[in-house]
Protein backbone atom coordinates (compact mmCIF):
# COMPACT_ATOMS: atom_id res chain seq x y z
CA UNK A 1 0.00 0.00 0.00
CA UNK A 2 1.45 3.39 -1.05
CA UNK A 3 0.85 5.74 1.91
CA UNK A 4 2.44 8.86 0.43
CA UNK A 5 -0.95 10.32 -0.48
CA UNK A 6 -1.97 10.32 3.19
CA UNK A 7 1.40 10.96 4.83
CA UNK A 8 3.02 13.42 2.41
CA UNK A 9 6.67 13.70 3.47
CA UNK A 10 6.04 11.50 6.50
CA UNK A 11 8.18 8.40 7.01
CA UNK A 12 6.97 5.46 9.14
CA UNK A 13 9.21 4.26 11.97
CA UNK A 14 7.04 1.74 13.85
CA UNK A 15 3.75 -0.12 13.50
CA UNK A 16 1.73 -1.50 16.38
CA UNK A 17 -0.23 -4.72 16.42
CA UNK A 18 -3.41 -2.64 16.16
CA UNK A 19 -2.21 -1.23 12.83
CA UNK A 20 -1.34 2.20 14.25
CA UNK A 21 1.66 3.57 12.45
CA UNK A 22 4.10 5.97 14.13
CA UNK A 23 6.43 8.10 12.06
CA UNK A 24 8.26 11.36 11.56
CA UNK A 25 7.55 14.34 9.31
CA UNK A 26 8.04 18.09 9.15
CA UNK A 27 6.09 21.26 8.43
CA UNK A 28 6.58 25.01 8.84
CA UNK A 29 6.67 24.55 12.63
CA UNK A 30 9.51 22.05 12.48
CA UNK A 31 9.85 18.30 12.89
CA UNK A 32 7.07 16.32 14.50
CA UNK A 33 6.04 12.74 15.16
CA UNK A 34 2.66 11.42 14.08
CA UNK A 35 0.30 8.52 14.58
CA UNK A 36 -1.66 7.18 11.64
CA UNK A 37 -4.53 4.72 11.88
CA UNK A 38 -4.22 2.46 8.85
CA UNK A 39 -7.90 1.48 9.15
CA UNK A 40 -9.57 4.88 9.48
CA UNK A 41 -6.86 7.09 7.96
CA UNK A 42 -6.86 9.34 11.05
CA UNK A 43 -3.58 11.21 11.50
CA UNK A 44 -2.49 13.03 14.67
CA UNK A 45 0.56 15.26 15.02
CA UNK A 46 2.72 15.49 18.16
CA UNK A 47 5.33 18.20 18.67
CA UNK A 48 7.97 17.69 21.33
CA UNK A 49 8.10 20.06 24.32
CA UNK A 50 10.07 23.28 23.73
CA UNK A 51 9.79 22.82 19.98
CA UNK A 52 11.49 26.18 19.32
CA UNK A 53 14.65 25.03 21.14
CA UNK A 54 15.27 22.09 18.84
CA UNK A 55 13.63 19.40 20.96
CA UNK A 56 12.48 16.17 19.36
CA UNK A 57 10.72 12.91 20.14
CA UNK A 58 12.80 9.78 19.66
CA UNK A 59 10.00 7.43 20.74
CA UNK A 60 6.27 8.09 20.63
CA UNK A 61 3.36 5.95 21.75
CA UNK A 62 -0.11 6.08 20.22
CA UNK A 63 -1.49 7.93 23.28
CA UNK A 64 1.00 10.79 22.85
CA UNK A 65 3.41 9.72 25.62
CA UNK A 66 7.05 9.33 24.68
CA UNK A 67 10.63 10.38 25.24
CA UNK A 68 13.28 12.41 23.47
CA UNK A 69 15.72 15.29 23.86
CA UNK A 70 15.28 18.99 24.59
CA UNK A 71 17.41 22.00 25.45
CA UNK A 72 17.78 22.91 29.10
CA UNK A 73 19.22 25.90 30.91
CA UNK A 74 22.63 24.21 30.80
CA UNK A 75 22.14 24.95 27.74
CA UNK A 76 22.99 21.43 26.61
CA UNK A 77 20.46 18.90 25.37
CA UNK A 78 19.04 16.50 27.93
CA UNK A 79 16.66 13.59 27.68
CA UNK A 80 13.03 13.89 28.72
CA UNK A 81 10.09 11.59 29.43
CA UNK A 82 6.54 12.72 28.62
CA UNK A 83 3.71 10.90 30.41
CA UNK A 84 0.11 12.12 30.62
CA UNK A 85 1.20 15.62 29.65
CA UNK A 86 3.91 15.84 32.33
CA UNK A 87 7.51 16.39 31.16
CA UNK A 88 10.29 14.96 33.34
CA UNK A 89 13.93 15.88 32.75
CA UNK A 90 16.10 12.79 32.99
CA UNK A 91 19.24 14.58 34.14
CA UNK A 92 22.68 13.19 33.32
CA UNK A 93 25.37 10.87 34.64
CA UNK A 94 27.37 13.91 35.73
CA UNK A 95 28.19 15.64 32.46
CA UNK A 96 26.23 18.29 30.56
CA UNK A 97 24.17 16.13 28.20
CA UNK A 98 21.96 13.10 27.91
CA UNK A 99 20.03 11.59 25.01
CA UNK A 100 16.90 9.46 25.37
CA UNK A 101 16.84 6.91 22.56
CA UNK A 102 13.95 4.68 23.60
CA UNK A 103 11.43 4.09 26.38
CA UNK A 104 8.62 1.73 27.26
CA UNK A 105 5.06 2.29 28.46
CA UNK A 106 6.18 1.81 32.09
CA UNK A 107 8.33 4.94 31.82
CA UNK A 108 11.72 3.24 31.76
CA UNK A 109 14.14 5.11 29.46
CA UNK A 110 17.47 4.22 27.85
CA UNK A 111 20.04 6.26 25.99
CA UNK A 112 23.46 7.83 26.47
CA UNK A 113 24.86 10.46 28.83
CA UNK A 114 28.34 11.81 29.32
CA UNK A 115 30.61 12.68 32.19
CA UNK A 116 34.31 13.17 32.88
CA UNK A 117 36.90 14.83 30.67
CA UNK A 118 37.03 14.39 27.80
CA UNK A 119 33.27 13.88 27.95
CA UNK A 120 32.46 10.33 26.81
CA UNK A 121 28.97 8.96 26.40
CA UNK A 122 27.95 6.05 28.62
CA UNK A 123 24.87 3.91 28.13
CA UNK A 124 22.19 4.50 30.75
CA UNK A 125 18.98 2.98 32.12
CA UNK A 126 16.57 5.44 33.79
CA UNK A 127 13.67 4.57 36.06
CA UNK A 128 11.71 6.55 38.66
CA UNK A 129 14.10 9.48 38.67
CA UNK A 130 17.30 7.43 38.90
CA UNK A 131 19.77 7.24 35.99
CA UNK A 132 22.02 4.17 36.15
CA UNK A 133 25.17 3.56 34.13
CA UNK A 134 24.69 0.26 32.29
CA UNK A 135 28.34 -0.57 32.86
CA UNK A 136 31.41 -1.41 30.81
CA UNK A 137 32.77 -4.24 28.69
CA UNK A 138 36.31 -2.96 29.20
CA UNK A 139 36.17 0.25 27.18
CA UNK A 140 34.86 3.73 27.86
CA UNK A 141 31.98 4.74 25.59
CA UNK A 142 28.58 3.24 25.01
CA UNK A 143 25.00 3.76 23.92
CA UNK A 144 21.72 2.06 24.88
CA UNK A 145 19.49 1.86 21.80
CA UNK A 146 16.34 -0.07 22.65
CA UNK A 147 14.27 -1.40 25.56
CA UNK A 148 11.36 -3.85 25.74
CA UNK A 149 8.40 -3.85 28.14
CA UNK A 150 10.30 -6.07 30.59
CA UNK A 151 13.06 -3.48 31.02
CA UNK A 152 15.62 -5.49 29.04
CA UNK A 153 18.02 -3.34 27.03
CA UNK A 154 20.39 -3.57 24.06
CA UNK A 155 22.87 -1.27 22.35
CA UNK A 156 26.64 -1.07 21.97
CA UNK A 157 29.56 -0.76 24.43
CA UNK A 158 33.27 -0.34 23.72
CA UNK A 159 35.41 -3.29 24.77
CA UNK A 160 38.57 -1.16 24.83
CA UNK A 161 39.38 2.53 24.25
CA UNK A 162 39.28 3.32 20.56
CA UNK A 163 36.23 5.37 19.65
CA UNK A 164 34.11 2.57 18.30
CA UNK A 165 36.61 0.26 16.61
CA UNK A 166 35.91 -2.41 19.25
CA UNK A 167 32.26 -1.91 20.15
CA UNK A 168 30.17 -4.99 20.99
CA UNK A 169 26.41 -5.42 21.18
CA UNK A 170 25.12 -6.04 24.68
CA UNK A 171 22.10 -7.41 26.52
CA UNK A 172 21.29 -5.77 29.87
CA UNK A 173 18.73 -7.32 32.19
CA UNK A 174 18.15 -5.60 35.55
CA UNK A 175 21.81 -5.11 36.41
CA UNK A 176 23.23 -8.13 34.57
CA UNK A 177 25.30 -7.21 31.51
CA UNK A 178 26.05 -9.71 28.72
CA UNK A 179 28.56 -9.19 25.89
CA UNK A 180 26.99 -10.57 22.69
CA UNK A 181 30.32 -10.63 20.82
CA UNK A 182 30.72 -10.40 17.05
CA UNK A 183 30.90 -12.69 14.04
CA UNK A 184 34.49 -11.80 13.20
CA UNK A 185 36.75 -8.97 12.08
CA UNK A 186 35.62 -7.01 9.06
CA UNK A 187 37.73 -6.19 6.01
CA UNK A 188 37.53 -2.40 6.62
CA UNK A 189 40.66 -0.34 6.07
CA UNK A 190 42.77 1.38 7.27
CA UNK A 191 41.62 0.05 10.67
CA UNK A 192 40.18 -3.45 10.77
CA UNK A 193 37.10 -3.37 12.96
CA UNK A 194 35.61 -6.06 15.14
CA UNK A 195 32.28 -4.55 16.10
CA UNK A 196 28.62 -5.26 16.65
CA UNK A 197 25.66 -3.13 17.75
CA UNK A 198 22.27 -4.09 19.10
CA UNK A 199 19.45 -2.15 17.41
CA UNK A 200 16.19 -3.84 18.42
CA UNK A 201 14.94 -6.11 21.20
CA UNK A 202 11.69 -8.06 21.38
CA UNK A 203 9.52 -9.33 24.21
CA UNK A 204 11.43 -12.63 24.32
CA UNK A 205 14.63 -10.71 25.07
CA UNK A 206 16.06 -11.55 21.65
CA UNK A 207 18.24 -8.93 19.97
CA UNK A 208 18.75 -7.92 16.34
CA UNK A 209 21.51 -5.68 15.03
CA UNK A 210 24.53 -5.71 12.79
CA UNK A 211 28.04 -7.08 13.12
CA UNK A 212 31.29 -7.26 11.24
CA UNK A 213 32.14 -10.53 9.53
CA UNK A 214 35.08 -11.42 7.29
CA UNK A 215 32.69 -10.77 4.37
CA UNK A 216 31.60 -7.32 5.54
CA UNK A 217 28.75 -5.94 7.64
CA UNK A 218 25.94 -8.45 8.22
CA UNK A 219 22.75 -8.40 10.24
CA UNK A 220 22.48 -10.69 13.23
CA UNK A 221 19.85 -12.22 15.48
CA UNK A 222 20.74 -13.16 19.07
CA UNK A 223 18.29 -15.76 20.33
CA UNK A 224 19.32 -15.63 23.97
CA UNK A 225 22.06 -18.22 23.44
CA UNK A 226 24.08 -17.38 20.36
CA UNK A 227 24.52 -14.80 17.59
CA UNK A 228 23.03 -15.97 14.29
CA UNK A 229 24.33 -14.52 11.02
CA UNK A 230 21.45 -13.30 8.84
CA UNK A 231 23.64 -14.11 5.86
CA UNK A 232 25.01 -12.34 2.83
CA UNK A 233 22.72 -10.10 0.79
CA UNK A 234 22.04 -10.67 -2.92
CA UNK A 235 24.34 -7.78 -3.92
CA UNK A 236 26.96 -8.45 -1.24
CA UNK A 237 26.40 -5.01 0.25
CA UNK A 238 26.26 -4.07 3.95
CA UNK A 239 23.15 -4.84 5.99
CA UNK A 240 21.36 -2.36 8.25
CA UNK A 241 18.84 -3.79 10.73
CA UNK A 242 16.00 -1.51 11.87
CA UNK A 243 13.44 -3.62 13.71
CA UNK A 244 12.08 -7.03 14.68
CA UNK A 245 8.92 -8.64 16.05
CA UNK A 246 8.32 -11.24 18.72
CA UNK A 247 8.57 -14.09 16.17
CA UNK A 248 12.18 -13.04 15.39
CA UNK A 249 11.28 -11.62 11.98
CA UNK A 250 13.94 -8.96 11.32
CA UNK A 251 13.62 -6.07 8.86
CA UNK A 252 15.96 -3.43 7.48
CA UNK A 253 17.75 -2.65 4.26
CA UNK A 254 20.89 -3.66 2.42
CA UNK A 255 23.00 -1.78 -0.06
CA UNK A 256 24.24 1.78 -0.04
CA UNK A 257 22.46 5.00 -1.05
CA UNK A 258 18.68 4.45 -1.06
CA UNK A 259 18.04 7.90 -2.53
CA UNK A 260 19.94 6.76 -5.59
CA UNK A 261 17.96 3.53 -5.64
CA UNK A 262 20.89 1.35 -4.59
CA UNK A 263 19.38 -0.11 -1.42
CA UNK A 264 16.65 -2.71 -0.98
CA UNK A 265 14.24 -3.36 1.88
CA UNK A 266 14.48 -6.86 3.34
CA UNK A 267 12.88 -9.19 5.84
CA UNK A 268 14.66 -12.10 7.51
CA UNK A 269 12.34 -15.01 8.16
CA UNK A 270 12.57 -18.77 7.96
CA UNK A 271 16.34 -18.52 8.04
CA UNK A 272 16.84 -16.38 4.96
CA UNK A 273 16.93 -12.76 3.80
CA UNK A 274 14.12 -11.87 1.38
CA UNK A 275 14.20 -8.79 -0.84
CA UNK A 276 10.74 -7.34 -0.19
CA UNK A 277 10.56 -6.08 -3.77
CA UNK A 278 10.23 -9.69 -4.87
CA UNK A 279 7.03 -10.23 -2.85
CA UNK A 280 5.38 -6.79 -2.92
CA UNK A 281 3.29 -7.29 -6.03
CA UNK A 282 2.88 -4.79 -8.89
CA UNK A 283 4.00 -1.27 -7.98
CA UNK A 284 5.98 1.59 -9.53
CA UNK A 285 7.83 1.99 -6.23
CA UNK A 286 11.16 0.38 -5.39
CA UNK A 287 11.12 -0.53 -1.70
CA UNK A 288 14.33 0.91 -0.30
CA UNK A 289 14.02 0.79 3.47
CA UNK A 290 11.99 -1.40 5.87
CA UNK A 291 11.78 0.26 9.27
CA UNK A 292 9.49 -1.95 11.37
CA UNK A 293 7.41 -5.14 11.50
CA UNK A 294 4.58 -5.95 13.92
CA UNK A 295 3.43 -9.30 15.28
CA UNK A 296 0.85 -9.65 12.48
CA UNK A 297 3.64 -9.52 9.90
CA UNK A 298 2.79 -6.03 8.61
CA UNK A 299 5.89 -4.14 7.48
CA UNK A 300 6.33 -0.39 7.03
CA UNK A 301 9.09 1.62 5.42
CA UNK A 302 9.74 3.81 2.43
CA UNK A 303 10.82 3.64 -1.16
CA UNK A 304 10.55 5.62 -4.35
CA UNK A 305 11.50 5.91 -7.99
CA UNK A 306 15.26 5.45 -8.56
CA UNK A 307 17.00 8.74 -9.23
CA UNK A 308 14.10 10.88 -8.04
CA UNK A 309 15.29 11.35 -4.46
CA UNK A 310 11.62 11.48 -3.39
CA UNK A 311 10.76 9.10 -0.56
CA UNK A 312 7.31 7.50 -0.33
CA UNK A 313 5.94 5.60 2.66
CA UNK A 314 4.63 2.05 2.21
CA UNK A 315 2.75 -0.60 4.16
CA UNK A 316 3.08 -4.29 3.29
CA UNK A 317 0.29 -6.59 4.42
CA UNK A 318 1.00 -10.33 4.50
CA UNK A 319 -0.88 -12.35 1.90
Amino acid sequence: VDLSGDLGNGLPLRIGDDGTLIGTAYDSNGDFKFTYDTSSGALNRYYAPDQSSGSSFNRLFSNGDGCGDHATSSPSMQGFLLQSGVVTDLGTLGGPTSYANDCNAAGQVVGASNYGYPAINHAFFWENGVMTDVGSLGGEGGNAAAINSLGQVTGGLETQPGYGNWTHAFFYDHGVLTDLGTLGTGPDTPVAKNVSTGIAINEAGHVAGHTTTPDGLHGFLWDGQSMIDLGATPDGGPTQVNGMNDADVVVGFYGYDHRAGDSRAFAYLNGAITDLNTVAGPTDMVLWHASAVNNLGQIVGWGGTPGSGVQRAFLLNPR
